[in-house]
């Protein structure tokens, strides 16, 4: 594979965790921030939690990305 596939690839696993980390970190703003996503979700805590997760795990995905295939 060429040095200019490795790079764009590399780019894009930065630029997917990246806003996969987004993703979730707003959906723990909206429902914080909304009376309707509360009562739509019955164990907000769980729920919250959940996308704290998700949005942990991508942020290890960019941690590793760029520890181990260059910034």
């Amino acid at each position: 594979m060429s040095n200019n596939y490795k790079g764009r690839l590399i780019t894009i696993l930065r630029n997917s965790a990246r806003a996969n980390v987004d993703r979730h970190i707003m959906n723990v703003d909206v429902l914080l921030g909304s009376h309707v996503g509360i009562a739509e979700h019955g164990d907000i805590m769980d729920t919250i939690e959940k996308e704290l997760l998700e949005a942990a795990k991508y942020q290890d995905i960019l941690d590793m990305v760029n520890m181990h295939l260059g910034k």
